[in-house]
This record gives structure tokens, sequence and C-alpha cells, in this order.
């Protein structure tokens, strides 16, 4: 026989605190609307530390006295997270300034709609504030970075943009306590550029991705490399581990292709210091991609472990492999798409084998190489 329900309100009888905590999931107009429940409800959503706002047209006089009132009306003036996601309109500097002047906030996230690009300038006060630990923005437009940014509690970057012009350098290097940095950029046609800068205690990890490349490079804490690579001082990085990979994309956005390839030159031929290397080339244009004068690849002075992995065996990165550009090369694993070879041993020089393609021969049958 079943139980009958007692009728009770169960809820209602949980400590203020986790009731506090419910709503805080809740868009903040659901979250008002649960005062109407009874007398115990009524002013728990003034506890409330985390505001999500869904603005749906734009602002004029009496939504700007709606919000004042909203912001006067609760009990506690410290906001956890802010959450605002315009839906429908072109949003402005002045939608933003209406809920973030003068508070502190620790979670702030902006998401405007993606069906106009905005004028958007953020508040400078958003630049210097020593509350926020977390900030994300996305939406179609450009980023503006005042040249002074202080934000010593900033922990977790996340911006998702149309454009983000090179000032963004100064919103990463006045964050110190940056944890995780993560830009992605818009290119059209669904590409777009992301990058990713993740530092702990104990390393560091870069991941830069592009239509048809991608980068990562780690190393530990003490040697981070960061500021030298968003300086273009890609030279200064030595003590790092570099994972480089080329994808073949299609013919039809050669041009596109063209001058991502000549990207990945740029970044190769900056990172000549680095002591590991391994590269991977998917792309089947070979050597003649990279039109001159990006064709040619410098001195890896530090190099001591190399790992390639080749789609065409006419690829120019197969150039460094010759001796003289990498005199303290140990380690070597070659893979292409015919052959898997790893050397392990020194048996001869390269100055031996007269050429690369002679090289490659012995390459294919499995000769152990050493260079010194």
């Amino acid at each position: 026989m079943k139980k009958k329900r007692d009728g009770k309100d169960r809820i209602s009888s949980l400590p203020d605190d986790l009731l506090i905590h419910i709503l805080s999931f809740l868009p903040s107009n659901e979250a008002i609307a649960t005062s109407l429940l009874s007398s115990r409800w009524r002013s728990l959503w003034t506890l409330v530390p985390s505001l999500d706002f869904v603005v749906t047209t734009p602002p004029t006089k009496n939504s700007e006295d709606r919000v004042n009132k909203f912001m006067t009306l609760r009990r506690t003036q410290s906001i956890k997270r802010l959450r605002l996601k315009f839906k429908s309109h072109c949003c402005n500097s002045l939608d933003v300034q209406l809920y973030v002047s003068a508070r502190k906030i620790e979670q702030f996230n902006i998401s405007l709609c993606q069906c106009h690009y905005h004028d958007l300038s953020l508040p400078s006060t958003l630049f210097t504030s020593t509350t926020i630990v977390t900030l994300k923005l996305k939406g179609l437009f450009s980023l503006s970075v005042p040249s002074s940014v202080h934000l010593p509690s900033l922990k977790n970057l996340h911006l998702d943009l149309e454009k983000c012009n090179p000032c963004f350098k100064g919103l990463f290097f006045g964050s110190p306590s940056l944890e995780v940095f993560y830009l992605k950029q818009r290119l059209g046609f669904d590409w777009s550029n992301e990058l990713k800068i993740v530092r702990n205690s104990r390393d560091v990890s870069l991941v830069e991705k592009r239509p048809s490349f991608e980068l990562v490079i780690q190393s530990d804490r003490d040697c981070d490399f960061v500021q030298d690579y968003l300086e273009d001082h890609l030279e200064k990085i030595v003590k790092a581990k570099v994972y480089a990979t080329v994808l073949e994309m299609k013919r039809s956005v050669a041009h596109h292709y063209v001058l991502s390839h000549r990207f990945v030159l740029h970044v190769i031929r900056g990172l000549r210091n680095v002591e590991f290397l391994s590269f991977c080339d998917f792309s089947k244009l070979g050597k003649g991609l990279y039109w001159e004068p990006f064709a040619k690849l410098p001195r890896f002075e530090n190099l001591v472990k190399l790992e390639l992995c080749l789609g065409n065996v006419d690829s120019l990165f197969m150039e460094i492999l010759a001796g003289p550009e990498c005199p303290k090369l140990q380690v070597h694993k070659i893979t292409s798409e015919e052959e898997v070879v790893v050397i392990k041993r020194i048996v001869m020089k390269w100055t031996g084998l007269g050429n690369m393609e002679k090289a490659f021969d012995f390459v294919r049958m499995g000769v152990e190489i050493k260079l010194i």
C-alpha cells in the first residue's frame, strides 16, 4: 500500500544558504519570481551572489531605472558571477556599462548576438578590477584594450571574437595570476585562429591552431617561454618541446594555404634554437608551396632530438636532416607514408652520403645513421 504524501513544503524547510545556492543556477528574472511562492522565499533572491541576465531590447531610461532598482534591493553587494547574454539587438557600450559600473565581480561572462557586428567598448574599470577571477567575452566585435591594464586576480581569460588587435597582449601581461588564456578569432567561412595558453606550478603549454597548421610548445615553469612567443622573439626559446603539424587543405583555398604555410616557415625559422622538435608535414605540394625567399631553413644549433613525419618525401623539411644544419643532433625518428625508420646509433657521417636523396635511400634500407 502506497504511503500518502504529507503535503509539506520540504524545499522551503532547507537552510537559507542551500536555497540561495539553488537560486544561483536560475536566470535572475526566474530567481526573482520565486519571491511570489511564500513569505519564506520573499527576500531570498536579494542574497543570490550570481546574476544572469538575458537582454532582448536596447537600453532605455525605464530599463536603466529597473536595473538600478534591482541592484539597490539586493542585500549583498558582492557578485560572484555576472552573465550577460544579448539575444537580438546590436549591443553597444551603454548596454554593458549599465550592468558593470562600480560593481565588484568575480566571474564576468558577456555573450553577444551573433547576428550583428557590435560597436562595443568595454568600461575602463573592467580592465583595472581587483576582484575579477574569470573573464569571458564572445561575439562579433573587435576588442580594444586600454594601454593600462591591471587585473591582479584574473586566472581565466576566454575571448571568442571577430577581431582582436595586438593590444590583447597588454591584457595578457597585465594579468600576473593568469593560468588559462584562450583566444579565438573568426576568419569567415567557418575558419578561425585559436590560441590557448595554460600555466600551472610545474609547466607551461601553448597550443595554436590555424586552418592548416597546429603548433604545441611545452616547457617547465622555470623556462616560461610565453612572453617571448607573444612578442615574436621565438629565437629565445630553447628549453622547450615543440610539436608542429602542417595539415592538408583544399586546393580551392590555395591563397590561404600559402599564407598559412608561410606562417609555418616563420615559426620554424624562429624556433631555431629549441632542443626538441617534432614536425609532421601532411601537405602534398612539396617545396613548390614555400615560395622564395621563404623557402630556406636555418641552422638548428641546439637541436638534440628530432621527429619527422612527412607525407611527401619532397617536403622542404627533409632539409632539417642535413648534418651541418644540426650539429648537436643525436636522435631521429623519421616517418613517411612509405616507411618508418628509427635511427638509434651513429655509423656514418652525413657528408659521406653525397646528397639528401641518397641519404633517404639509406633510410629506406634501414641503415642506422649517426651524426658526428
